[in-house]
């Protein structure tokens, strides 16, 4: 993983992605990967969107609906910044009830 890490960055984040998905009960490399995901954001001008969005649909697949809302607040932080710059974003996530289910 140091490789890829310094290598190739996407490949390294697609790495996370595979891993977190095949150890879904490693909750500290999914934490990792999204440590991961920020710090990459910060540094190039890689796209990292669809890392974002992967984890955020880990967390309904595997987690909980509320976990997931912070991950996206976490997400829109991180990548707004780049899209508007200079900009002061607060970001608040609206509740949205539960949709009834059709049975």
């Amino acid at each position: 993983m140091k490789f890829l890490k310094d290598k190739d960055q996407i490949a390294y984040l697609n790495l996370y992605r595979r891993y977190t998905r095949f150890y879904i009960e490693d909750k500290q490399m999914v934490e990792e990967y999204r440590n991961e995901i920020d710090r990459i954001s910060k540094i190039s001008k890689i796209p990292v969107s669809e890392f974002w969005i992967d984890t955020i649909l880990y967390e309904f697949d595997f987690g909980t609906k509320d976990t997931a809302k912070k991950i996206f607040a976490r997400a829109l932080a991180t990548i707004l910044p780049n899209i508007w710059p200079n900009q002061n974003l607060n970001i608040e996530i609206p509740h949205f009830p539960a949709l009834p289910t059709i049975r």
